[in-house]
């Protein structure tokens, strides 16, 4: 017979109040999560949806890279330069020179000056977003959210690429702050400083400049037309020196310059280019004694 009773318990129809605790049925503990791993199980959540994903790719901070031929990397002086779009300049003048170029937007997504120049998507892959510009220029940038220079993933190596250009994004104090991201730590073969023609951003340049401060810098100036700006009057040593050497680059200002979409660039700012483009190749031989030491070629 069951001992059960029609209420289904095993004390009958006894009040539970008169019931001993010893006499209940053993049931074991069940412990929920702690707070901790609460809290971490949703960082985690949260950064599968839409923030820093976890990469098993991402390479451990302080690796170094180093990229295949030449290399121009492009920094702006000030906020607003138009790094990006001399960048994005630089690539496509090489391109109509029938090179093949990789230009790397390493900005954080929210921040990226190149978003919307590639007529095709070519799909993702590392931690980066791949399209194509035109025939000969690919453009990656990055997938994921990026709050430190630190959380731009390694580049992938590419063969068959005749020149890289890589777009920084970040500031010069940001990079100082993670000295040993890739962003500040490579080798590029020379580096391009953007600046306005103006005070104020002819100032802050002279920073970055001295960062920079080797035979591989140039500036490019823009809102200028002439050689002899009057604007380089009250730049710093840095950017007078880079002034003699020849190794500066005058653009004038253009009506919507940044407005970059996946057409091409004025006439104008691609001339430009190309005379950037012939510096960087074209290194001379050093002054005489008692000049400023090295210079670039001058283009006309």
């Amino acid at each position: 017979m069951s001992v059960l009773s029609r209420s289904g318990s095993p004390f009958g129809d006894m009040p539970l109040d008169h019931v001993s605790e010893s006499a209940l049925p053993a049931v074991p503990a069940v412990h929920g999560p702690t707070l901790r791993e609460l809290r971490s199980a949703a960082m985690a959540r949260s950064t599968r949806v839409g923030g820093c994903p976890e990469r098993s790719d991402a390479p451990a901070r302080g690796a170094a890279w180093v990229p295949e031929g030449l290399c121009i990397r492009v920094m702006a002086g000030h906020a607003g330069a138009g790094a990006s779009t001399i960048a994005l300049a630089v690539a496509d003048a090489a391109a109509c020179e029938g090179q093949t170029v990789w230009v790397l937007d390493a900005a954080a997504p929210v921040w990226s000056g190149l978003a919307g120049t590639t007529a095709v998507e070519l799909g993702s892959a590392g931690g980066w977003h791949r399209g194509r510009r035109g025939g000969g220029v690919v453009v990656e940038r990055v997938l994921s959210a990026a709050l430190t220079p630190t959380d731009v993933p390694m580049p992938r190596d590419h063969a068959l690429v005749n020149l890289t250009v890589v777009d920084v994004g970040w500031t010069r104090r940001e990079l100082d702050a993670y000295p040993r991201c890739w962003q500040a730590s490579m080798t590029p073969m020379v580096d391009v400083v953007v600046s306005r023609a103006t005070a104020s951003g002819l100032s802050q340049t002279e920073t970055v400049v001295a960062a920079a401060d080797h035979d591989g810098c140039l500036l490019v100036l823009i809102g200028s037309r002439r050689r002899g700006a009057r604007e380089l009057s009250v730049a710093g040593p840095r950017i007078r020196r880079l002034h003699e050497r020849d190794a500066v680059v005058f653009v004038p200002r253009l009506r919507g310059f940044a407005e970059l979409g996946p057409g091409p660039l004025p006439h104008t700012l691609l001339s430009a280019a190309a005379r950037l483009l012939a510096l960087t190749s074209h290194p001379t031989r050093p002054r005489p004694a008692g000049g400023s030491g090295p210079r670039f070629r001058s283009t006309p």
